[in-house]
This record gives structure tokens, C-alpha cells and sequence, in this order.
């Protein structure tokens, strides 16, 4: 390899990763952001720390016609950028930048292809997950898998485990500024004994009635705890969103049980902030940012014993593991931890500890550049 610093196109990811990535000494391109890149800057933007963002909102592709504009518009990126990694981070764009990479081989010097997938419903069902395992084969130089199991899972199906590398998403180190610098008291504490928080959109996948279910359980022993979910609901899942609505008064419990809605990420880390416990009994993920974010806030976190929950808690060291869809083990988990406070806090400072380390973005920033560099090495 040359000795100038890799130049990286990253398409989707997520702003932290790509802050991460950039620390390293790597020149990043930021394009589609999935989330809002406001405040997000190079450290030193004199040297060779750049990360440059382009505005450019790539809409999931539905048909065609949508694979079509989307390949030109990445081969006209590239030709304007020329980088060296192309990174994408849903798989939906994977043949669009194959197709945009190899049009470019007349003009320029064809960069490599490194994947990545947080849609968790892309490994549910066998079919979709063979499909993808294909794709990866054929069109990727490297994959990032973002827990153990979507590694296990892609070797099964045929990746070669030389293409793969796991590599966990980062915690936000915005977390902490926010939560130290705005005023935590956002409830009234005086009416109420513990205060749980859910953070995840609402969707059937997230489980969210299964929590609630729990909660109505917990509810009959301590009736001052206070139930906080915070998320939007996701385009199609409005009828679960009824449902939910729903159920919360079938149980008598809208005092103690708020659907909060959306809110802006400071609002929402400043909520996780003045929380007791974070519960998160979803059904199937990739790897949790909100997970993440509960330990890193050191909160005790209860959690679907499934996927990359795996890779960050371990049972009654770093967290609580209960099997998905069970409320009544949602219920003995929050039970226990409001009996026993030592319990609680013990938990929520190891499984900071470990999210500290393992999800740091110096940690993960190094393994991207060293993944990138034995990537290239291997495509020369």
C-alpha cells in the first residue's frame, strides 16, 4: 500500500462510526447520513483527521427505476471523489455501488467494496439471509458484522471468514457532554419510587407490548414505579401502535405507563439520564445503539437474551438476560433490581465499564482502519 492516508466513501453510517473513523487518520466521505450530522466535526480539520459530508439522502430503493438513479448517482461520486473504500452500510445499496465501482474501472483505479447491515429483518427469514450471504460473496471485498451470531450466521451460509471482521457500533461521546450539561430533572421525582425507561421506535419487533405487559405486573407490587417509552412509530406499524395504546388502558395503568413519542436526542439521553433502570426485550437485533447508550449512561439494563445483546451483556455481570417475549421475566428482573439497589448499581457500573471499552470509538475506529488496510492489501 501507498503511505497517503486512505481515503474512505461511506454511504449511511451512522455519524459516530463515521467520527470514529475519521480519528484514525483516515479521510472520511460522509454521504446519506442516516441521522443528523449537526455538531459532528473533524477534530483537527488541518491535518489529515478530514471528514467531509456531502448532502445526499439516498431513499431506500423500491423498484428499478430507484437502482438506477442510484447507481449513477454513486458513479458519479466516485469519480469525483476517487476513494479507495467504498463503504456502505444497508445492503440495499450493495449491487448499485458494485455496478457504479465497475463502470468506473475505464476511468480510474477501482476501489474496494466493504458491506455492512443493521436491518435486522434482512437475517430473520432464511431466504432473505441466503440472498444476502450471495451478494456479500460476489460483490464484497469485506463485510462488518456487527455482533457474533450475524458472524456465525454469514460463515454458515457460505462467507469465507476472511472477509469478515466483527466490529461493534461506538457510543456517542456527545452522550456524556449532554447529560452533564443539561438540567436532569425533567420529572417529579417526589411522586414516584423508580422511573424505567424504553428507547426504541415503536414496532411489533421491539416488543414493546410484552414490556408493557411486564410493566402492569410490576406495577401491582410498587404502584409509584413510572413507565417511560420513548420512540416514534415506525411507517406500517400504526395498528401496533393502537394496540399498544390500547392495552396500556385494558390494564388500568395510563398513570404509571407514558408513551412518550419521539423526542430529539438530547431530550431523549437526558430522560435515559434521570432513569433507574433501561429495559429493552425486543425480539430480534443487529447490534442496539440504545443498549449502548442505557451502559454507557451506567444504567442497569435488562434485556432480550438475542443477537448483539449477546455481545454486550454478559448474564449478572454486565446485565440481565431474560428470553424474549416473556413478561413475566421482565417483571421478576425489574422486581429484583428495585429490592436490591446494590444489585443495580453494581450492574449498571460494569456494564458501563465494558461499553467503555468495548464500544469506544478509539477501539472501533482501529478496527476499521486495520480491517480497510488488510482489505486493500488483498485487492492490490
Amino acid at each position: 500500500m501507498d503511505s497517503h492516508p486512505i481515503k474512505a466513501l461511506i454511504i449511511r453510517l451512522l455519524p459516530s462510526t463515521g467520527m470514529a473513523i475519521s480519528n484514525q487518520g483516515i479521510r472520511v466521505i460522509a454521504v446519506g447520513f442516516e441521522f443528523q450530522t449537526q455538531g459532528l466535526e473533524p477534530q483537527d480539520p488541518s491535518d489529515s483527521q478530514t471528514l467531509k459530508f456531502i448532502p445526499n439522502k439516498y431513499p431506500k430503493i423500491q423498484n428499478i427505476f430507484g437502482y438506477v438513479r442510484s447507481t449513477i448517482n454513486f458513479w458519479r461520486i466516485l469519480r469525483a471523489e476517487s476513494p479507495d473504500i467504498v463503504q456502505i452500510n444497508a445492503l440495499q445499496d450493495l449491487l448499485p455501488a458494485t455496478i457504479a465501482i465497475h463502470c468506473l474501472s475505464p476511468f480510474k483505479k477501482r476501489p474496494a467494496l466493504v458491506a455492512m447491515a443493521h436491518n435486522p429483518n434482512t437475517w430473520k427469514k432464511p431466504r432473505s439471509a441466503w440472498v444476502a450471504a450471495k451478494l456479500i460473496c460476489v460483490c464484497a471485498d469485506g463485510f462488518v458484522c456487527l455482533s457474533t451470531k450475524q458472524k456465525e450466521l454469514l460463515i454458515h451460509l457460505g462467507v469465507p471468514a476472511s472477509k469478515l471482521i466483527l466490529i461493534p457500533n461506538p457510543y456517542d461521546p456527545e452522550q456524556t457532554k449532554l447529560t452533564q450539561s443539561e438540567d436532569n430533572r425533567i420529572i417529579d421525582r417526589s411522586e414516584i419510587s423508580h422511573h424505567i425507561v424504553y428507547i426504541a421506535n415503536v414496532c411489533e419487533r421491539k416488543a414493546q407490548d410484552v414490556l408493557i405487559r411486564a410493566a402492569s405486573m410490576v406495577i401491582k407490587k410498587y404502584p409509584l414505579v413510572k413507565f417511560d417509552f420513548i420512540g416514534k412509530p415506525i411507517p406500517g406499524e400504526e395498528l401496533f401502535l393502537q394496540k399498544i395504546t390500547s392495552l396500556i388502558k385494558e390494564l388500568n395503568i395510563e398513570k404509571q405507563v407514558t408513551l412518550a413519542g419521539e423526542m430529539p436526542y438530547r431530550k431523549a439521553m437526558v430522560a435515559l439520564a434521570n432513569s433507574d433502570i433501561f429495559v429493552f426485550p425486543s425480539f430480534f437485533e443487529v447490534m442496539p445503539r440504545a443498549v449502548i447508550e442505557a451502559m454507557l449512561a451506567g444504567k442497569p439494563v435488562i434485556a432480550s437474551e438475542v443477537d448483539g445483546i449477546l455481545d454486550l451483556i454478559e448474564q449478572r455481570k454486565t446485565g440481565i438476560l431474560v428470553p424474549p417475549g416473556d413478561p413475566e421475566a421482565i417483571a421478576d428482573a425489574i422486581d429484583e433490581l428495585i429490592d436490591n439497589p446494590s444489585l443495580a448499581k453494581r450492574l449498571g457500573a460494569s456494564g458501563q465499564d465494558f461499553v467503555l471499552e468495548f464500544c469506544s470509538p478509539e477501539r472501533v475506529g482501529k478496527l476499521y482502519k486495520d480491517f480497510y488496510e488488510s482489505v486493500l492489501n488483498r485487492t492490490l
